[in-house]
């Protein structure tokens, strides 16, 4: 759309999932300069289990049982490394980029977090440099749901606060994924500034789509999809076992139970990405039948989608959950599929799915309602109904799509 980019990124993260497939997607001509960062990970590895490349998970920030080391540890890393562990790389990322932009300027600064102390590099560059700075927030500061997790003392969460804040009114324009984060900053902000804060969604790509279609099988295709003999439901992404969906287990597992021959014969749970032990515990001592397929490339996991009767999005029991919505229910929607929500009724993500008529949301404690859902989904796979088709240029002019969203990004930002 006329804008050239340059990427600023490190070279060495760590705990990253990798997809090299999505190497394709970068341009020839989009610059990307890689940085390397140190982070304390392999520490924290080594003093939890003695070994620097076990598979112990970094600090755990959720309502988990935590042994006396993972305390320590988490009580460091929230008093210690502030806003996050990504903090270290901010230093030589000013000295260097300050250096770069005097050589090769650049109109508009854009950085994104989380991890939130990419705003911290932002704010001292826009301090340095005649540059227009938007910062872009996927997910609050302050107000996200873990944030109540962390051992803060008093110093450390109005050290944050004041971060937030200088963030806030320093950047030239805020972006964010939903009205309710939206709201927050501009009430922080004030009726005066309110204006410099822009809602833009997440959004799907078409293109994905595109390939996935291009290189689906026969059993993933949506043309024929009901020739599966599993009544398949699905997750993708993150699954941590704080979003553990107790009522859902219970309601698949009663209405198996109620009919042995159909439901319990044709269902089949299937986990793609980071999955907690906990909630495949969970589903194990539910006795359902499920497939944990670890991590996919990106245009498997599309495939994946549109190889499902059902997809399911589990919100975290924090009331902050309410303002969030998460990327991947975007790419849901685009796949015509079914959306099985369990959490906040009054949430972003209900009202989003009531406007794209893309699915329910049911809270935890609804079981005869979303078993009543459950059968009716399952009837409609049992019944030979054709999964919907996905229309290429439906998705191109979809206002949930890349394109759309970038330009209201130029329409509004730059």
């Amino acid at each position: 759309m006329g804008i050239d980019v340059t990427v600023y990124t490190p070279e060495n993260p760590s705990d990253v999932p990798t997809d090299h497939s999505l190497e394709q997607e970068v341009p020839p001509e989009i610059k990307v300069i890689r940085r390397p960062i140190t982070e304390p990970y392999k520490l924290y590895r080594r003093f939890i289990s003695g070994r620097s490349d076990s598979g112990v998970r970094t600090t755990p920030i959720n309502s988990s049982p935590k042994s006396a080391k993972e305390k320590f540890a988490l009580w460091v890393r929230a008093n210690l490394f502030i806003p996050d562990p990504k903090i270290s790389w901010k230093r030589g990322s000013v000295r260097f980029l300050t250096k770069y932009l005097k050589e090769h300027p650049v109109d508009t600064l854009i950085t994104t977090g989380p991890p939130q102390s990419m705003h911290l590099i932002g704010l001292e560059l826009a301090r340095r440099l005649p540059v227009r700075w938007v910062a872009d927030f996927r997910d609050p500061w302050t107000r996200i749901h873990y944030f109540s997790f962390l051992p803060l003392t008093g110093f450390a969460r109005r050290r944050h606060e004041r971060l937030e804040r200088l963030v806030l009114e320093r950047a030239d324009a805020l972006v964010s994924v939903t009205d309710g984060i939206c709201e927050d900053f501009r009430n922080q902000l004030g009726p005066e500034r309110a204006g410099k804060v822009f809602k833009i969604y997440n959004g799907f790509d078409s293109e994905d789509f595109e390939k996935a279609l291009q290189t689906a099988g026969p059993e993933s295709s949506p043309e024929n999809a009901v020739s599966r003999k599993r009544f398949v439901i699905s997750h993708t992404g993150v699954f941590l076992s704080d979003y553990d969906p107790a009522v859902l287990w219970k309601a698949l597992r009663e209405l198996s139970d109620e009919d042995r021959e159909g439901f319990g014969a044709d269902l089949l749970l299937r986990l793609a990405g980071r999955t907690d032990k906990a909630v495949t515990d969970a589903i194990a001592a539910a006795g359902l039948p499920y497939e944990d397929l670890g991590y996919l490339p990106h245009v498997e996991a599309i495939r994946l989608q549109l190889a499902s009767d059902v997809l399911l999005l589990s919100m975290h029991p924090s009331p902050e959950m309410k303002k969030v919505l998460t990327g991947k229910i975007f790419e849901y929607i685009a796949t015509g599929r079914p959306i099985v929500s369990i959490g906040y009724k009054d949430s972003e993500i209900a009202a989003l799915l009531k406007e794209s008529s893309a699915g329910i949301v049911f809270g935890r404690d609804e079981l005869p309602a979303l078993k009543s859902h459950l059968k009716a989904l399952y009837l409609d796979f049992r019944s030979g109904n054709e999964a919907p088709s996905v229309n290429l240029e439906r998705l191109l002019n979809s206002p949930y799509s890349r394109e759309n969203l970038t330009r209201q990004l130029l329409n509004h930002i730059l």
